[in-house]
């Protein structure tokens, strides 16, 4: 919907957001949500048991959908009672040894050794 109302004209922007609106409150968007639904499912071969719920048009103010806000608490209350340093768990032994991986070109030479075969090869003469 977001693409449908952003457009360069301010005018067709605005008159697209209203139209949105208005579809809204008579709840155009949830039947074409609702029959995009039941659409995708038919043919993918599931079967619809019970119809959707009817969503009501009207709103549901903020206040009910939240409660009450006459009981308001601290950040600190809700989050229960501070703990001393000497009771929090220190960090893994793998945390505290874990080094930083250098960041560059890697080294010309192989770090893995060569097999015999291998080194014996570079020493023969060529003929």
């Amino acid at each position: 919907m977001v693409q449908y109302t952003n457009c360069q004209d301010p005018t067709e922007s605005a008159a697209r957001k209203e139209r949105l609106r208005q579809a809204e409150e008579q709840g155009e968007i949830e039947e074409a949500a609702d029959r995009l639904a039941r659409s995708n499912m038919v043919p993918n071969g599931l079967q619809i048991t019970e119809p959707f719920p009817e969503v009501s048009p009207a709103r549901t103010p903020i206040a009910q959908r939240l409660g009450s806000i006459s009981e308001s608490q601290s950040a600190f209350d809700r989050l229960g009672p501070r703990g001393s340093p000497q009771d929090q768990d220190p960090l893994p032994q793998s945390a505290q040894q874990h080094q930083k991986r250098r960041v560059g070109k890697p080294h010309l030479r192989r770090t893995t050794p060569l097999s015999l075969t291998m080194i014996n090869a570079g020493l023969r003469k060529r003929k």
